[in-house]
């Protein structure tokens, strides 16, 4: 059940995956859902211009961020179990920080003992 009356109509059309319960919203453009993460206790789900896509946390074998240069990083790069690549943006940022850093570790976390230790 969504709390917030404004993410709740924004996002309640979305088709979550079976057995997904939604957690929160990380918007990288505020008010609007264009490359928006939808947090889940399984996952997240990606609203990409291109197509939204799902990254489990149980299929992460790995994540560092993207591009390499720590003041241009503005993704999380996922490895999967199965040797695939997905990118997952994380635009925010201040003078001192971005926020890329706390979502990767935020998604190493659920990843588990699976995934390599950040």
């Amino acid at each position: 059940m969504w709390e917030d009356k404004v993410v709740s109509e924004r996002y309640r059309s979305v088709a979550l995956p079976g057995g997904h319960t939604p957690l929160g919203i990380y918007e990288n453009n505020p008010g609007s859902s264009r490359d928006a993460l939808l947090v889940t206790d399984k996952g997240v789900i990606v609203y990409a211009p291109e197509g939204n896509y799902t990254v489990e946390f149980k299929d992460i074998a790995d994540a560092t961020w993207t591009p390499e240069s720590k003041r241009q990083a503005n993704a999380v790069r996922v490895t999967l179990q199965s040797g695939g690549i997905r990118d997952i943006p994380v635009h925010g940022a201040t003078p001192q920080t971005a926020d890329v850093f706390e979502f990767l570790r935020f998604v190493m976390r659920a990843a588990g003992p699976a995934s390599s230790d950040v």
